[in-house]
């Protein structure tokens, strides 16, 4: 059996040889994963064309196996693929009846998938097919607010950004830090990446403070353990950058409690857990910001992703009960709210961006996605950073419970 090259998903012997006994009996065959692609997962077998694709699916290979004449397509929910992209699958078959749709089932066994990491070779062998996309994609204006007159918008100010070291979160501390402000960058484990980023804008702003912070959003106590680290260290909290967030992409009928609360925990829960304790220090000293990065996917939905959108959409309400609450708390303690700096709540809805997530989806899926956007690419994290930096500016006080939608037109 021989797979295009870089190849994500292989057939062994068993299957190439159950492919070939079901080809010969009904034609040529497909593959459809909608589920987890863990070890054990099944994937369902059809008949070429049975199981309708669209754009909500990717194809991740044409399979060759020996005395198979035709080609089999082995497709994904793109849901599922969001999240199972740094795997490589390897089907198998073992004793067991299939699904009931799924044509092996009569024959007394299943197809199962066996599940690794992609090796760092097969990693960077996909992301370089996809190279020279990703450079026109990301080919977008110029977003350096260092390039631009008066840039420091945010001198003497100080941003805590929680999924602050990898992506649009990086992205975003860069963009304060341009605009003068101290940054601390919350993460949960990846150290390496934190330091980088911690190294190079020490590099870049020497003298100005940038501090780390490890903790899991999803844990209340966490929460606001790094929020009094920032002020300890840093002597005061005026920007919050709620940023973090996961996905455990499964359809409703698959999706266990534990993958539920655990997103709401990270991407809802640990959001409100941040704000609550930064508004606290914010209504003492009576200005503040804080923005929350939510997703398309919060207006829109999406197969596979009910917890994500979820979530997502939760922090729309989140964002404006906690703009009303500002501005209810600031009056009723005398403070002026129409003057000034003022304190502000908003959110940010990115599009799709070309993040390091989508550098090795496959190019009839990113086809799909640029063809479903009117301004015809992927944003880039510079610009979700770019809103972001606007809304902290001490300017922007005329702006809350809004939310702000970056994705190239996406929701017209």
């Amino acid at each position: 059996m021989v797979s295009p090259q870089p190849s994500r998903v292989a057939l062994t012997d068993a299957a190439v040889s159950l492919l070939r006994r079901l080809t010969a009996v009904h034609g040529p065959l497909m593959f459809h994963q909608s589920g987890g692609c863990c070890d054990g997962s099944s994937p369902m077998c059809y008949l070429a064309g049975e199981f309708r694709t669209g754009a909500s699916d990717v194809l991740l290979a044409m399979l060759e196996a020996d005395g198979v004449p035709d080609p089999i397509g082995f497709w994904m929910s793109a849901a599922q693929f969001g999240y199972w992209q740094h795997t490589h699958l390897t089907v198998d078959v073992v004793p067991g009846r299939g699904g009931g749709f799924s044509l092996e089932a009569p024959e007394g066994v299943r197809f199962i998938i066996r599940s690794r990491l992609l090796t760092d070779e097969e990693a960077a062998a996909l992301r370089q097919t996809r190279h020279d996309e990703r450079e026109s994609d990301v080919a977008a204006p110029s977003t350096d607010l260092r390039s631009q007159p008066g840039a420091e918008t945010l001198r003497d100010r100080v941003a805590l950004v929680t999924g602050g070291t990898r992506g649009i979160g990086a992205a975003i501390c860069r963009q304060l830090a341009a605009a003068g402000a101290g940054i601390a960058a919350g993460y949960w484990r990846g150290t390496q990446a934190a330091e980088k980023l911690q190294s190079t804008l020490a590099a870049e702003y020497p003298g100005r403070l940038t501090t780390l912070h490890e903790g899991n959003i999803g844990a209340a106590a966490d929460c606001r353990r790094v929020l009094r680290e920032v002020i300890d260290q840093h002597g005061r909290l005026d920007i919050l950058i709620n940023n973090a967030g996961i996905t455990i992409d499964k359809t409703v009928a698959k999706m266990t409690d534990e993958d539920w609360q655990r997103v709401i925990a990270v991407n809802l829960s640990g959001a409100f857990f941040m704000a609550q304790a930064a508004l606290e220090h914010m209504l003492e000293r009576g200005t503040g910001r804080i923005i929350s990065v939510s997703s398309v996917i919060g207006e829109t939905g999406n197969i596979g992703q009910a917890n994500y959108a979820a979530s997502k959409s939760g922090l729309f309400g989140l964002t404006k009960s906690l703009a009303k609450e500002a501005i209810f708390q600031l009056n009723r303690s005398g403070r002026p709210v129409g003057d000034g700096v003022g304190l502000t709540v908003n959110a940010v809805t990115p599009g799709f961006i070309a993040t390091d997530m989508l550098a090795t989806i496959p190019d009839n899926l990113l086809d799909r996605i640029r063809g479903q956007i009117p301004v015809g690419r992927l944003g880039t994290p510079e610009e979700i950073a770019r809103v972001v930096a606007f809304l902290a500016a001490d300017q922007s006080a005329y702006i809350t419970g809004q939310i702000w939608a970056v994705n190239g037109g996406l929701d017209m």
